[in-house]
């Protein structure tokens, strides 16, 4: 049975929540970070950060290690840079173009490439799971309510040579294609939750249920549909509801996750996995989101800052300037 967290409103200093602080300057001489989409942290406690130009390893000091693959249509290189997921020493990178490559993180070389062979026409690809079989899952969003809804699957089960072998989790309701996936202990993964407060962990053993997230029936249920179109959009982020569960992260002890709440309130949620008790972080305004944690290890929860101290080099990399 999941673990039962209570949602409780509650807006507070953190201080005395936090046992210690760590700050790890990242350098940039070899690359020029920008807008990081995902980070995921290896056996050695070296990083792996995706942002939107590619993907890079840095020690766990913050010194640049090497770079993964680049764009382009080579066998080590990707159009269109998706998702990222590691175990056993193995880095995948998802190519939404139906392709995954497969990288050694000792050393960094490239190994092959997987092309998935899906049962029926290929689905969307918005994140993906790594196995320690070889194998993998895809994360497939239902954005189209109208198209093949019965049929309709959020999880894509692969075998190492990439034939899908099964599908599961029916998607009935909308499904925001951002930020899918995360880095769960143990060599897991955590999918961002589907239809309900549920989340899930996939691992060798299959997708199971992890965490129920109680918001006193207040989580937005399947007839609280995204249907499409811009307006549309405004009415289901402003909808009296809990929703949109991203940036799930855990250490051995903690999870942590962000909602969007009623009227497109933002809420940051770090909870004791054995009580179900922690705080909840909300910015003044509201709608300002708090601290979004990309991932974690045993002891500590990660998040990005960006700090330049040279002002051209953040101009560089600030998509605003």
């Amino acid at each position: 049975r999941p673990l039962i967290f209570k949602h409780i409103i509650q807006t507070g200093d953190i201080t005395n929540s936090i046992d210690s602080i760590k700050i790890i300057n990242l350098s940039s001489e070899k690359c020029l970070l920008s807008m990081i989409k995902k980070m995921l942290i290896l056996d050695n406690n070296n990083f792996v950060i995706m942002d939107k130009n590619g993907v890079y390893e840095f020690s766990s000091e913050g010194s640049f290690v090497r770079q993964y693959g680049g764009k382009g249509r080579g066998p080590n290189e990707y159009i269109a840079l998706t998702d990222i997921s590691c175990v056993d020493g193995r880095l995948y990178i998802l190519d939404g173009m139906n392709k995954v490559l497969v990288f050694n993180t000792s050393n960094g070389k490239f190994v092959k490439n997987i092309t998935p062979v899906w049962d029926r026409q290929p689905r969307r690809q918005d994140g993906m799971a790594a196995l320690a079989s070889g194998g993998f899952y895809i994360f497939s969003a239902n954005v189209n309510m109208e198209q093949d809804r019965a049929a309709q699957r959020c999880l894509y089960e692969f075998d190492a040579n990439g034939r899908q072998v099964a599908s599961c989790i029916p998607c009935n309701s909308f499904t925001i294609p951002f930020a899918p996936t995360y880095q769960g202990v143990n060599n897991s993964t955590l999918p961002k939750p589907f239809n309900d407060e549920v989340i899930m962990r996939i691992d060798e053993n299959g997708v199971m249920p992890a965490y129920r997230l109680d918001f006193d029936g207040r989580f937005a249920p399947v007839t609280a549909l995204y249907k499409g179109g811009t307006a549309d959009m405004k009415s289901y982020l402003n909808s009296n509801y809990y929703k949109n569960i991203v940036y799930i992260s855990e250490t051995e002890n903690y999870l942590a996750f962000h909602a969007t709440g009623p009227a497109q309130s933002a809420y940051g949620y770090i909870c004791n996995k054995s009580t179900g008790r922690g705080v909840v972080l909300q910015a003044q305004d509201q709608r300002t989101i708090p601290t979004l944690f990309l991932c974690g290890d045993a002891e500590y929860l990660y998040f990005a800052l960006n700090i330049y101290n040279d002002r051209n080099l953040q101009e560089r990399t600030d998509p605003l300037t």
